[in-house]
C-alpha cells in the first residue's frame, strides 16, 4: 500500500488501516470475506467457531504444518527446470551420478 499525501490525517488514517489488516482481528476479516487462508496465528485462532461450522474452510488451516518452499524460475520453462534439479540432485544421492561432470557446463 503506498499513500501519496501530504494530509498528516490521511497518512494517520492510512497507517491505522494497514494495522488493523495485518492485526489478528483484521486479518480473520478479510480470511473471512475472501476465502482464503488467514496469514497469522492471531486470525486462526479467531476463526475458531467459524472453523466448527464451516470445516471445509479449516482444511487448509490444518495443512499449514505441510507447506514447503517453492522457488520458481521465471518464464514458460519454470517447471522443467524445477525438475532438471530435482533430478540431477536425485542422482547424485542415490549413487546413479559417477562424478559431477555431466552438471557442469563445458
Amino acid at each position: 500500500m503506498m499513500v501519496s499525501t501530504g494530509d498528516s490525517k490521511r497518512v494517520d488514517a492510512a497507517w491505522k488501516f494497514v494495522k488493523f489488516c495485518t492485526s489478528g482481528e483484521g486479518a480473520a476479516v478479510v480470511a473471512k470475506t475472501t476465502g482464503y487462508m488467514p496469514p497469522n496465528k492471531a486470525a486462526n485462532e479467531m476463526r475458531g467457531d467459524f472453523y466448527k461450522e464451516n470445516p471445509n474452510k479449516h482444511t487448509a488451516v490444518r495443512q499449514a504444518g505441510l507447506l514447503r518452499d517453492w522457488i520458481a524460475y521465471p518464464g514458460d520453462n519454470s517447471l522443467a527446470i524445477t525438475q532438471v534439479i530435482y533430478d540431477a540432485l536425485e542422482s547424485i544421492v542415490t549413487g546413479d551420478s559417477d562424478d559431477m561432470a555431466r552438471f557442469s557446463r563445458n
